[in-house]
């Protein structure tokens, strides 16, 4: 790649080639594109807009040379001007979610709104997609002894449920740990997934991954409602009217269990999805074609 810090990103495929380049993490081609970024961080970012097909990467890919550009400026403001100069708010919101709630620049810069609305669609995204029932009965397969409380809150219109496991609420728990130090954190509780605030899912997701305390135990949690950035009394306030009034579903051991073990393959699967697709697709072509010459 030329490194000359005039480097035009305007060009489709001078920019796929740069972005390449910071991708493929070889120390030297990855200084010298870093640097012309460094040199055109608009032109960058207006590159990035222009989709991830023209530059030859996958969402994963955009995703992640976002961040590296965001990377680059000490002021969060002044990188957050910018991409939203030159990224739309439907553009943003591909590439937040693209790299899930895996660590990223973004999250400390992009605003708030548009983060949550990349949480909506990840969770959307994601075979246990959840719901709030609107006076439909308790999943079949629930306990019995279970049914009646599950039924009652079903009736009123505000059961918190899921359609399988509750995958929702680790995505959620996860990127309330990510966005809890941010100053407009409350905006992130107290919008609406559902017809319930965020705050809720957090609550009964700490609850569930607390193994479900009751009674005296509950005081078990104020430390992880505080480490969550709930209040911790309000918080315990409020869990303890969602179950009096059974709005909390019932979710057996195993339930949980799977839940947990498709939100960890899920994000495995996000931090090994391929970059730079062209390279992906003459990979499998040459592996394709040596299986071919074996055959014959």
């Amino acid at each position: 790649m030329n490194s000359n810090l005039s480097t035009n990103l305007a060009d489709d495929k001078t920019a796929s080639d740069v972005f390449k380049d910071l991708l493929r993490q070889k120390k030297d081609a990855r200084a010298a594109a870093l640097d012309v970024i460094k040199a055109n961080p608009s032109s960058a970012l207006a590159a990035l807009q222009r989709g991830d097909s023209v530059l030859g990467l996958s969402p994963k890919g955009s995703a992640d040379v976002l961040d590296d550009v965001l990377g680059l400026f000490a002021n969060p403001l002044e990188a957050r001007q910018l991409m939203n100069d030159h990224l739309t708010p439907e553009r943003q919101v591909e590439l937040i979610q693209a790299r899930g709630d895996l660590p990223a620049v973004v999250t400390d810069i992009a605003d708030m709104q548009l983060i949550v609305d990349a949480i909506r669609e990840e969770i959307g995204a994601t075979k246990s997609s959840a719901y709030i029932t609107e006076g439909a009965s308790a999943p079949a397969e629930e306990e019995e002894e279970d049914d009646d409380e599950d039924e009652e809150g079903a009736k009123s219109g505000n059961l918190i449920t899921t359609d399988s496991g509750y995958v929702p609420y680790l995505i959620i728990r996860s990127w309330a740990m990510k966005l809890k130090d941010r100053a407009d954190y409350t905006q992130f509780l107290d919008e609406e997934f559902g017809k319930h605030p965020m705050r809720r899912w957090l609550t009964i997701a700490v609850w569930y991954e607390s193994h479900c305390p009751t009674g005296e135990d509950e005081d078990t949690l104020l430390a992880e409602f505080d480490q969550f950035g709930l209040d911790p009394a309000e918080a315990l306030a409020e869990l303890k009217l969602m179950i009096e009034d059974h709005v909390i579903p019932h979710l057996d051991v195993g339930e949980v269990e799977e839940s947990r073990i498709e939100f960890s393959q899920r994000r495995k699967n996000i931090e090994n999805t391929a970059t730079i697709t062209d390279e992906v697709r003459a990979a499998k072509e040459e592996a394709q074609n040596a299986a071919e010459d074996i055959d014959i």
